[in-house]
């Protein structure tokens, strides 16, 4: 298992790193599954592995077999502990994780952040390394970092009903990190964005390979310090051969799907969809389906828990786009506790559940 340190801080701005060297790109969600989500430590810890090799790295909540193409079968594919869309990491690569116990623990006076806002504060460290190596970056409300108007990176996020929450970051060094086309069953989008580049290709002259480890922590840790006030802490290495070994499969893995499924939905972010299963005999005593099982799925991003009391709550409910739509609202609407990010309108989420079963 990751060594942790649990020792309470005093004053929210010390935050502990863990360094994991040669994991492979398909080893990062069981590393960080360490940490996330059943052993949050009690401080800020921050977990950066440069990767190895490749593979596929599909979002939290993307249907595997509707997001990749049968030219991908060949390539290791893991899942990573949040959402957003695949991608295509390994050599060239870093993943970066960020969890706190509590919204507010890097902030002064530990007061408490809406979960929109997550990534908007904990972005600014990696921000800030990027620009600490002379690479001028921003992120601009969506699921990348961008340099020169093109995505170089991607950024995402959950959140326990504790308060505790993650940040994650893909950042492609020397490799531009979304899934190719090439490997993708998706369509095409009606709204093409900028073709994502690896920072070697925008910015050669400062970043013309893969930073050395040293050099990364020390932008990292003057990213803390500049746009957090936080102190990172020097670097403890972790033993990724025994680490690996020692955990179980992360909690997110991908288990069996309801077998009726709707058609991809374009969304700001990407796709969505949904599978359902039906109850027979409820559906017959209401002359209508009746949903026994339902899962919504897509490059959106969410917390993890406010959309599992969606997904059970829609048991038993009537297959229409009224029931169904009552429910995603409770949960993601203006009055829910859950957050959601990638759509402009909750509808899709309501239609692809009633085309899946068939209902109206």
């Amino acid at each position: 298992m990751l060594a942790r340190d649990d020792r309470a801080i005093s004053n929210g701005v010390a935050v502990a790193l863990l360094v994991a060297e040669g994991v492979p790109a398909e080893g990062w969600p069981a590393l960080l599954g360490q940490l996330w989500p059943s052993a949050v430590p009690e401080r800020a810890t921050c977990l950066v592995a440069p990767l190895s090799g490749e593979a596929v790295l599909l979002g939290r909540f993307q249907c595997k077999e509707s997001v990749l193409a049968s030219a991908a079968r060949d390539l290791a594919v893991a899942r990573r502990a949040t959402g957003g869309r695949a991608l295509l990491a390994g050599a060239g690569s870093l993943s970066l994780a960020l969890v706190v116990p509590t919204t507010g623990a890097l902030l002064p006076g530990a007061v408490a952040l809406p979960t929109a806002k997550i990534v908007n504060r904990l972005v600014r460290p990696v921000l800030g390394a990027l620009g600490a190596l002379g690479v001028s970056a921003g992120w601009f409300g969506r699921d990348f970092i961008a340099c020169a108007r093109r995505p170089v990176a991607c950024v995402s996020w959950d959140a326990l009903a504790s308060g505790a929450v993650l940040f994650e970051a893909q950042i492609g060094f020397t490799r531009a990190l979304l899934l190719p086309r090439a490997l993708a069953a998706q369509p095409g989008r009606a709204q093409p964005e900028p073709a994502w580049a690896s920072l070697s290709e925008l910015a050669p002259e400062r970043v013309p390979r893969m930073p050395e480890l040293e050099a990364w922590l020390a932008a990292l840790s003057r990213g803390f310090a500049e746009r957090l006030g936080a102190a990172l802490e020097p670097p403890r290495p972790i033993a990724v051969r025994s680490a690996l070994a020692a955990g179980a499969a992360p909690p997110w893995t991908e288990g069996p799907l309801p077998p009726l499924s709707s058609r991809p939905r374009e969304v700001p972010i990407g796709f969505v969809e949904a599978r359902v299963a039906l109850d027979a005999l409820a559906s017959r005593r209401l002359g209508a389906p009746v949903l026994s099982e339902a899962r919504l799925l897509g490059d959106f991003q969410a917390d993890s828990t406010t959309l599992a009391a969606l997904e059970a709550s829609l048991r038993g409910c009537p297959a229409s786009l009224a029931e169904v739509g009552l429910r995603i609202d409770a949960h993601f609407g203006p009055g829910g506790r859950g957050t959601m990010v990638g759509l402009k309108s909750l509808s899709p989420l309501a239609e692809a559940v009633v085309e899946a079963a068939g209902g109206a």
